[in-house]
Protein backbone atom coordinates (compact mmCIF):
# COMPACT_ATOMS: atom_id res chain seq x y z
CA UNK A 1 0.00 0.00 0.00
CA UNK A 2 1.65 3.33 -1.49
CA UNK A 3 -0.23 5.17 2.33
CA UNK A 4 1.52 2.48 4.43
CA UNK A 5 4.94 3.16 2.15
CA UNK A 6 5.02 7.17 2.71
CA UNK A 7 3.89 6.31 6.36
CA UNK A 8 7.24 4.34 7.28
CA UNK A 9 9.37 7.11 4.88
CA UNK A 10 8.30 9.31 7.19
CA UNK A 11 8.84 7.44 10.36
CA UNK A 12 12.47 6.37 9.18
CA UNK A 13 13.11 9.93 8.79
CA UNK A 14 12.24 11.17 12.69
CA UNK A 15 14.20 7.72 13.87
CA UNK A 16 17.12 9.56 11.88
CA UNK A 17 16.54 12.65 13.35
CA UNK A 18 16.18 11.18 16.79
CA UNK A 19 19.70 9.81 15.69
CA UNK A 20 20.97 12.54 15.11
CA UNK A 21 19.79 14.61 18.18
CA UNK A 22 21.56 12.09 20.30
CA UNK A 23 25.06 12.74 18.43
CA UNK A 24 24.67 16.59 19.74
CA UNK A 25 26.24 16.62 22.88
CA UNK A 26 25.22 18.82 25.55
CA UNK A 27 27.67 21.73 26.47
CA UNK A 28 29.59 22.12 29.54
CA UNK A 29 31.15 25.60 29.72
CA UNK A 30 34.45 26.42 31.80
CA UNK A 31 34.07 29.86 33.12
CA UNK A 32 33.81 32.20 30.71
CA UNK A 33 36.46 34.33 30.16
CA UNK A 34 34.22 36.92 28.85
CA UNK A 35 36.22 37.45 25.46
CA UNK A 36 33.42 38.22 22.80
CA UNK A 37 31.52 41.21 22.95
CA UNK A 38 28.03 41.28 21.35
CA UNK A 39 25.68 43.28 19.85
CA UNK A 40 22.40 42.24 20.64
CA UNK A 41 19.45 43.13 18.20
CA UNK A 42 15.84 43.16 19.10
CA UNK A 43 12.96 44.16 16.49
CA UNK A 44 9.80 45.17 18.01
CA UNK A 45 6.04 45.67 17.18
CA UNK A 46 3.51 47.01 19.39
CA UNK A 47 4.76 44.83 22.32
CA UNK A 48 4.16 46.85 24.74
CA UNK A 49 2.73 43.94 27.25
CA UNK A 50 5.48 41.99 26.39
CA UNK A 51 8.51 44.53 26.53
CA UNK A 52 8.80 44.19 30.98
CA UNK A 53 9.78 41.11 30.79
CA UNK A 54 12.47 41.33 28.23
CA UNK A 55 14.05 44.08 30.00
CA UNK A 56 14.05 42.54 32.83
CA UNK A 57 16.15 39.30 31.67
CA UNK A 58 18.38 41.96 29.65
CA UNK A 59 18.91 43.76 33.27
CA UNK A 60 19.85 40.97 34.89
CA UNK A 61 22.33 39.01 32.03
CA UNK A 62 25.46 37.79 33.86
CA UNK A 63 27.98 39.45 31.74
CA UNK A 64 30.29 43.05 31.34
CA UNK A 65 28.00 45.66 30.23
CA UNK A 66 30.64 47.25 28.54
CA UNK A 67 31.04 44.32 25.84
CA UNK A 68 27.17 44.12 25.33
CA UNK A 69 24.92 46.51 23.37
CA UNK A 70 21.19 45.96 22.82
CA UNK A 71 20.10 47.71 19.84
CA UNK A 72 15.86 47.91 19.72
CA UNK A 73 14.53 48.33 16.31
CA UNK A 74 11.51 50.26 16.63
CA UNK A 75 9.07 48.92 13.28
CA UNK A 76 6.27 51.34 13.58
CA UNK A 77 4.81 50.21 16.91
CA UNK A 78 1.67 52.13 17.64
CA UNK A 79 0.97 51.44 21.00
CA UNK A 80 3.51 52.51 24.09
CA UNK A 81 6.38 49.89 22.92
CA UNK A 82 9.21 53.12 22.87
CA UNK A 83 8.03 54.24 26.23
CA UNK A 84 8.12 51.46 27.39
CA UNK A 85 11.53 50.86 27.11
CA UNK A 86 12.49 54.92 27.20
CA UNK A 87 11.25 54.37 31.21
CA UNK A 88 12.80 51.59 31.89
CA UNK A 89 16.51 52.87 30.37
CA UNK A 90 15.59 56.18 32.97
CA UNK A 91 14.88 54.01 35.89
CA UNK A 92 17.80 51.69 35.76
CA UNK A 93 19.82 54.63 34.35
CA UNK A 94 21.11 51.75 31.71
CA UNK A 95 23.36 53.30 28.65
CA UNK A 96 23.54 50.07 26.71
CA UNK A 97 20.18 49.80 25.36
CA UNK A 98 19.54 52.00 22.77
CA UNK A 99 16.24 52.28 20.36
CA UNK A 100 16.70 52.53 16.35
CA UNK A 101 13.95 53.18 14.28
CA UNK A 102 13.29 50.72 11.30
CA UNK A 103 14.97 51.86 7.33
CA UNK A 104 12.19 50.18 5.55
CA UNK A 105 13.71 49.21 2.19
CA UNK A 106 12.32 45.48 1.05
CA UNK A 107 9.26 43.35 1.41
CA UNK A 108 10.58 42.05 5.10
CA UNK A 109 10.11 44.33 8.11
CA UNK A 110 12.20 42.51 10.30
CA UNK A 111 15.04 42.12 7.77
CA UNK A 112 15.16 45.64 7.51
CA UNK A 113 15.18 46.18 11.10
CA UNK A 114 18.34 43.57 11.72
CA UNK A 115 20.01 45.26 8.67
CA UNK A 116 19.33 48.95 10.29
CA UNK A 117 20.83 47.53 13.21
CA UNK A 118 23.61 46.32 12.26
CA UNK A 119 24.23 48.89 9.99
CA UNK A 120 25.38 50.97 13.45
CA UNK A 121 26.60 47.97 15.90
CA UNK A 122 30.20 48.49 16.85
CA UNK A 123 30.72 44.51 18.33
CA UNK A 124 32.02 41.81 15.91
CA UNK A 125 29.30 39.40 17.10
CA UNK A 126 25.75 39.92 16.59
CA UNK A 127 22.63 38.42 18.42
CA UNK A 128 19.28 38.49 17.15
CA UNK A 129 16.46 37.75 19.24
CA UNK A 130 12.82 38.84 19.23
CA UNK A 131 10.91 41.29 21.53
CA UNK A 132 8.45 38.50 23.25
CA UNK A 133 11.22 36.49 24.74
CA UNK A 134 12.94 36.18 28.20
CA UNK A 135 16.61 35.88 28.37
CA UNK A 136 18.57 33.59 30.51
CA UNK A 137 21.60 35.03 33.09
CA UNK A 138 23.56 33.03 31.87
CA UNK A 139 23.46 33.28 28.31
CA UNK A 140 26.54 35.65 26.76
CA UNK A 141 28.86 33.57 29.51
CA UNK A 142 28.05 30.44 27.99
CA UNK A 143 27.83 31.48 23.92
CA UNK A 144 31.50 33.28 24.99
CA UNK A 145 32.65 29.87 26.06
CA UNK A 146 31.26 27.96 23.09
CA UNK A 147 32.65 30.46 20.81
CA UNK A 148 36.18 30.54 22.11
CA UNK A 149 36.61 26.14 21.81
CA UNK A 150 34.74 26.03 18.66
CA UNK A 151 35.48 29.23 16.88
CA UNK A 152 32.47 29.51 14.96
CA UNK A 153 30.60 31.97 11.93
CA UNK A 154 27.54 31.09 13.12
CA UNK A 155 26.03 29.79 16.65
CA UNK A 156 21.84 28.14 16.96
CA UNK A 157 20.60 27.89 20.12
CA UNK A 158 17.18 26.40 21.85
CA UNK A 159 13.75 28.51 22.08
CA UNK A 160 11.28 27.05 24.00
CA UNK A 161 7.54 28.19 25.17
CA UNK A 162 7.25 29.54 28.66
CA UNK A 163 4.78 27.40 30.34
CA UNK A 164 2.32 29.29 32.12
CA UNK A 165 1.16 27.26 34.89
CA UNK A 166 -2.49 28.37 35.26
CA UNK A 167 -3.45 27.56 31.57
CA UNK A 168 -4.20 24.00 30.44
CA UNK A 169 -5.63 24.66 26.79
CA UNK A 170 -5.42 22.01 23.84
CA UNK A 171 -4.28 25.28 21.86
CA UNK A 172 -1.28 25.52 24.38
CA UNK A 173 -0.68 22.39 24.75
CA UNK A 174 -0.60 21.83 20.88
CA UNK A 175 1.69 25.05 20.46
CA UNK A 176 4.43 24.07 23.16
CA UNK A 177 4.21 19.89 21.44
CA UNK A 178 5.05 21.71 17.88
CA UNK A 179 7.82 24.09 18.94
CA UNK A 180 9.32 20.74 20.57
CA UNK A 181 9.15 18.79 17.88
CA UNK A 182 10.86 21.93 15.25
CA UNK A 183 12.93 21.55 18.27
CA UNK A 184 13.95 18.23 18.48
CA UNK A 185 13.81 18.05 14.47
CA UNK A 186 16.71 21.18 14.21
CA UNK A 187 19.06 19.91 16.86
CA UNK A 188 18.40 16.08 14.97
CA UNK A 189 19.55 17.91 11.62
CA UNK A 190 22.84 19.43 12.98
CA UNK A 191 23.31 16.41 14.38
CA UNK A 192 23.19 14.33 11.20
CA UNK A 193 25.58 16.84 9.54
CA UNK A 194 22.92 18.58 7.83
CA UNK A 195 21.20 21.25 9.27
CA UNK A 196 17.82 22.87 7.60
CA UNK A 197 16.55 25.17 10.35
CA UNK A 198 17.66 27.77 12.97
CA UNK A 199 15.30 30.03 14.99
CA UNK A 200 15.95 34.12 14.58
CA UNK A 201 14.75 34.52 17.92
CA UNK A 202 17.94 32.92 19.21
CA UNK A 203 21.29 32.87 16.67
CA UNK A 204 24.57 34.67 16.49
CA UNK A 205 26.80 34.89 13.45
CA UNK A 206 29.80 37.25 13.00
CA UNK A 207 28.99 40.43 11.26
CA UNK A 208 31.84 40.04 9.39
CA UNK A 209 30.48 36.96 7.38
CA UNK A 210 27.05 37.92 7.26
CA UNK A 211 28.60 40.87 4.87
CA UNK A 212 30.34 38.28 3.11
CA UNK A 213 27.83 36.31 2.06
CA UNK A 214 25.64 39.46 1.46
CA UNK A 215 23.34 39.57 4.16
CA UNK A 216 19.44 38.86 3.43
CA UNK A 217 20.42 39.63 -0.38
CA UNK A 218 18.19 37.34 -2.27
CA UNK A 219 15.30 36.74 -0.04
CA UNK A 220 14.60 39.93 1.44
CA UNK A 221 11.43 39.90 -0.33
CA UNK A 222 9.76 37.14 1.60
CA UNK A 223 8.61 38.72 4.74
CA UNK A 224 10.11 35.49 7.23
CA UNK A 225 13.64 33.82 6.35
CA UNK A 226 15.64 35.90 8.73
CA UNK A 227 16.87 32.63 10.26
CA UNK A 228 16.42 29.77 7.41
CA UNK A 229 18.08 31.46 4.60
CA UNK A 230 20.90 33.36 6.27
CA UNK A 231 21.48 29.83 7.65
CA UNK A 232 21.56 28.27 4.72
CA UNK A 233 24.46 31.07 3.10
CA UNK A 234 26.91 30.69 6.28
CA UNK A 235 26.65 26.87 5.33
CA UNK A 236 27.43 27.13 1.63
CA UNK A 237 30.52 29.56 3.05
CA UNK A 238 31.70 27.36 5.14
CA UNK A 239 29.34 24.33 6.78
CA UNK A 240 32.28 23.27 9.19
CA UNK A 241 31.93 27.09 11.14
CA UNK A 242 27.63 26.44 12.15
CA UNK A 243 27.19 25.19 15.00
CA UNK A 244 24.16 24.23 17.76
CA UNK A 245 24.43 25.11 21.09
CA UNK A 246 22.35 22.44 23.48
CA UNK A 247 22.62 24.20 26.54
CA UNK A 248 19.99 24.15 29.28
CA UNK A 249 21.65 27.56 30.44
CA UNK A 250 21.12 28.94 26.78
CA UNK A 251 17.00 27.87 26.33
CA UNK A 252 15.42 31.32 25.38
CA UNK A 253 11.91 31.42 26.30
CA UNK A 254 9.12 32.77 24.59
CA UNK A 255 5.57 33.24 25.11
CA UNK A 256 2.40 31.48 23.07
CA UNK A 257 -0.17 33.13 20.74
CA UNK A 258 -3.24 34.43 22.42
CA UNK A 259 -5.42 32.06 19.69
CA UNK A 260 -6.29 30.22 17.17
CA UNK A 261 -5.89 32.77 14.72
CA UNK A 262 -2.48 34.09 15.92
CA UNK A 263 -1.23 30.51 16.14
CA UNK A 264 -2.36 30.31 12.51
CA UNK A 265 -1.03 33.29 10.83
CA UNK A 266 2.46 32.36 12.60
CA UNK A 267 2.49 28.90 11.44
CA UNK A 268 1.65 30.19 7.79
CA UNK A 269 4.25 32.83 7.86
CA UNK A 270 6.58 29.73 9.15
CA UNK A 271 5.51 27.63 6.36
CA UNK A 272 5.92 30.13 3.54
CA UNK A 273 9.52 30.32 3.63
CA UNK A 274 9.82 26.37 2.21
CA UNK A 275 9.37 27.59 -1.22
CA UNK A 276 12.66 29.18 -0.67
CA UNK A 277 14.34 26.13 0.14
CA UNK A 278 18.01 25.84 -1.33
CA UNK A 279 19.28 22.79 0.10
CA UNK A 280 18.35 19.30 -1.19
CA UNK A 281 17.55 18.00 1.71
CA UNK A 282 15.61 20.74 3.08
CA UNK A 283 13.70 20.02 0.26
CA UNK A 284 13.99 16.34 0.25
CA UNK A 285 12.57 16.63 4.44
CA UNK A 286 9.58 18.87 3.54
CA UNK A 287 7.76 16.49 0.94
CA UNK A 288 8.33 13.23 3.38
CA UNK A 289 7.07 15.58 6.42
CA UNK A 290 4.05 16.36 3.76
CA UNK A 291 3.36 13.00 2.60
CA UNK A 292 3.86 11.38 5.43
CA UNK A 293 1.23 13.53 7.46
CA UNK A 294 -0.87 13.72 3.79
CA UNK A 295 -0.70 10.01 4.25
CA UNK A 296 -1.84 9.95 7.88
CA UNK A 297 -5.10 11.82 6.97
CA UNK A 298 -5.90 9.40 4.08
CA UNK A 299 -5.41 6.88 6.43
CA UNK A 300 -7.84 8.33 9.09
CA UNK A 301 -10.39 8.39 6.17
CA UNK A 302 -9.49 4.25 5.18
CA UNK A 303 -10.63 3.43 8.57
CA UNK A 304 -13.65 5.33 8.82
CA UNK A 305 -14.51 3.96 5.26
CA UNK A 306 -14.25 0.15 6.53
CA UNK A 307 -17.07 0.91 8.93
CA UNK A 308 -19.14 1.10 6.07
CA UNK A 309 -17.27 -1.35 3.52
CA UNK A 310 -16.22 -4.42 5.70
CA UNK A 311 -13.96 -5.32 2.39
CA UNK A 312 -11.81 -2.68 3.02
CA UNK A 313 -11.11 -4.01 6.55
CA UNK A 314 -7.76 -6.53 5.27
CA UNK A 315 -6.43 -2.99 5.72
CA UNK A 316 -6.88 -2.55 8.80
CA UNK A 317 -4.39 -4.07 10.52
CA UNK A 318 -1.57 -2.56 8.17
CA UNK A 319 -3.13 1.32 8.37
CA UNK A 320 -3.61 1.08 12.36
CA UNK A 321 0.03 -0.18 12.57
CA UNK A 322 1.49 2.64 10.02
CA UNK A 323 -0.46 5.56 12.29
CA UNK A 324 0.91 3.90 15.65
CA UNK A 325 4.30 3.62 14.53
CA UNK A 326 4.04 7.78 13.67
CA UNK A 327 2.62 8.79 16.85
CA UNK A 328 4.92 6.87 18.85
CA UNK A 329 8.01 7.92 17.03
CA UNK A 330 6.81 11.53 16.76
CA UNK A 331 6.29 11.73 20.56
CA UNK A 332 9.79 10.24 20.97
CA UNK A 333 11.42 13.00 19.37
CA UNK A 334 8.84 15.58 21.45
CA UNK A 335 9.66 13.81 24.50
CA UNK A 336 13.61 14.41 24.23
CA UNK A 337 12.83 18.25 23.41
CA UNK A 338 10.94 18.69 26.28
CA UNK A 339 12.98 16.57 28.88
CA UNK A 340 15.95 19.01 27.34
CA UNK A 341 13.60 21.96 27.63
CA UNK A 342 12.61 20.83 31.30
CA UNK A 343 9.04 21.44 29.94
CA UNK A 344 6.81 18.20 30.38
CA UNK A 345 3.78 18.79 32.02
CA UNK A 346 2.39 19.60 28.66
CA UNK A 347 3.24 16.05 27.39
CA UNK A 348 -0.02 14.60 28.70
CA UNK A 349 -1.51 15.93 25.86
CA UNK A 350 0.19 14.08 23.44
CA UNK A 351 -2.28 11.50 21.90
CA UNK A 352 -5.04 14.17 21.74
CA UNK A 353 -2.41 16.59 19.95
CA UNK A 354 -0.79 13.87 17.93
CA UNK A 355 -4.46 12.96 16.43
CA UNK A 356 -5.14 16.27 14.88
CA UNK A 357 -1.79 17.26 13.84
CA UNK A 358 -1.65 15.46 10.52
CA UNK A 359 -4.98 17.61 10.10
CA UNK A 360 -3.88 20.71 10.87
CA UNK A 361 -0.23 20.19 9.32
CA UNK A 362 -1.91 19.68 6.14
CA UNK A 363 -4.35 22.46 6.36
CA UNK A 364 -1.76 24.91 7.26
CA UNK A 365 0.56 23.73 4.21
CA UNK A 366 -2.50 24.63 1.65
CA UNK A 367 -3.26 27.87 3.32
CA UNK A 368 0.48 28.77 3.29
CA UNK A 369 0.42 28.65 -0.07
CA UNK A 370 -3.15 30.15 -1.72
CA UNK A 371 -3.91 32.21 1.36
CA UNK A 372 -2.37 36.02 3.27
CA UNK A 373 -1.53 35.96 6.99
CA UNK A 374 -1.97 39.14 9.02
CA UNK A 375 1.46 39.46 11.66
CA UNK A 376 1.87 42.26 13.67
CA UNK A 377 -0.99 44.01 11.80
CA UNK A 378 0.39 43.94 8.20
CA UNK A 379 -0.68 41.53 6.05
CA UNK A 380 1.19 39.57 3.71
CA UNK A 381 1.32 37.38 0.64
CA UNK A 382 4.34 34.46 -0.07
Amino acid sequence: MIIFGFILVYVFLISLFIVGYNRVSPFTSAASNKIQSFSIIIPFRNEEAQLPALLESIHLLDYPVSQVEILMVNDGSSDRSVQTIQNYIHKNQLSHIHILENRRQSGSPKKDAIKTAISVSKFSWVITTDADCILPSKWLGVLDSFIEKKNPNMVAGPLAIVEKTNTSSFLHALEILDVHSLLGVTIGAFGLNSPIMANGAHLAYRKEVFHQVQGFEGNDHMASGDDLFLLEKFLAHDAKAVHYLKSKDVIVRTSTQDNWRGFMNQRKRWAAKASGFKSNFAKAVGIVVVLGNLSTVLAYGMLLWTIFDKTLSFHLAFISTAILLKFLIDGLLIFKAQRFTGSHRNFLWYPMVALCYPIMTMTIALLAFTTSYTWKGRRFTQ
